[in-house]
C-alpha cells in the first residue's frame, strides 16, 4: 500500500501537491480520512470508530488543516454589509404550556388542544 501512494505521488509530483513522496505514508491515509469524515459531517464517534480510534486523538490530525481551513474567517465576516438591532423591539409572552399540567383534567393541555365544536 505504502509503494502505491508513493508511487501516486511521484506521478503527480511536487509541484503539483507541495509535497514529496517521502512526506507521505500509511499514515497520511489515516489523517486524511479523518479529515474527509470530518468535513463530511460525519459524527466523531463514526470517524473513532472507522479509524479504529480510542480517544478523540484523530482531532490533533485534524486539527492543523481545519485550522488552514478557517484563516481569515473573522477578517471575511467583517468585511460585509452590517447589521443592527432593532432598539425598542419586545419578545412575545412565552405561553408554552408546562408539563406539570395534568392531561384530561378541565383547562388541561389537552383540553386547551381539543378542537372546539
Amino acid at each position: 500500500m505504502l509503494s502505491d501512494i508513493r508511487a501516486a505521488v511521484r506521478a503527480i509530483g511536487p509541484k503539483v501537491l507541495g509535497f514529496t513522496s517521502n512526506d507521505v505514508g500509511t499514515h497520511s491515509v489515516r489523517s486524511s480520512f479523518a479529515m474527509m469524515a470530518y468535513l463530511a459531517k460525519e459524527p466523531v464517534y463514526t470517524i473513532m470508530l472507522i479509524g479504529r480510534w480510542s480517544s478523540t486523538a484523530f482531532l490533533s490530525y485534524i486539527e492543523p488543516q481545519i485550522k488552514e481551513f478557517t484563516g481569515g474567517v473573522s477578517k471575511r465576516m467583517l468585511t460585509h454589509e452590517t447589521f443592527f438591532h432593532v432598539s425598542g423591539a419586545t419578545n412575545p409572552p412565552d405561553d408554552t404550556p408546562t408539563d406539570r399540567e395534568v392531561f384530561g383534567r378541565q383547562g388541561s393541555l389537552r383540553q386547551r388542544l381539543r378542537k372546539r365544536s
